[in-house]
């Protein structure tokens, strides 16, 4: 037994804790990496909540016609909004889901800071839209990729009949 323990050297008490520190440390790092995204929130997040569009039901602008052919809805942008484009849903009474990119579509232009516009859209004939809700598309400042933000709060359409 004497002869194996003596041609053996052991790893001195300073080298250990050196080791052990530098794990550690190694560690953390990676742990770090995975845990900041979930607290800092990424820049599509922060865009949305400074892109506000809203549908205004005030006014008589937003409505759908008595044909049953267009829908009219006036959007209005909050004071931070920087759009790169405007994504516009519509709901018809039979369930069918009508979407239009404002830029694609060519229905109007898209709104800048505090500004307001009516977009008609035609949804075909003998068709009554329930509702209507709009969401914002933003470019993202770090990939240069467009942001979807999430759709607002429909809003119930009246017919032009009613006003």
């Amino acid at each position: 037994m004497e002869k194996i323990k003596r041609g053996k050297k052991g790893v001195s008490a300073l080298i250990a804790t050196v080791l052990l520190v530098l794990i550690t440390v190694a560690g953390i790092g990676i742990i770090w990496n995975f845990v900041r995204p979930m607290l800092t929130p990424d820049d599509s997040t922060l865009a949305c909540m400074d892109a506000e569009l809203t549908i205004s039901t005030d006014g008589g602008y937003t409505y759908m016609n008595d044909s049953g052919t267009n829908v009219s809805l006036q959007i209005l942008a909050g004071s931070k909004a920087e759009l790169e484009d405007m994504m516009i849903r519509v709901v018809t009474s039979t369930g069918k889901i009508i979407t239009k990119n404002v830029n694609e579509s060519g229905i109007g232009k898209v709104l800048g800071p505090n500004e307001g516009d009516v977009y008609v859209i035609n949804v075909g004939t003998g068709t009554n839209v329930t509702s209507a809700s709009v969401a914002a598309i933003l470019k993202s400042k770090t990939t240069g990729k467009d942001i979807i933000c999430p759709m607002g709060n429909a809003k119930n359409i009246p017919l032009f009949s009613d006003f």
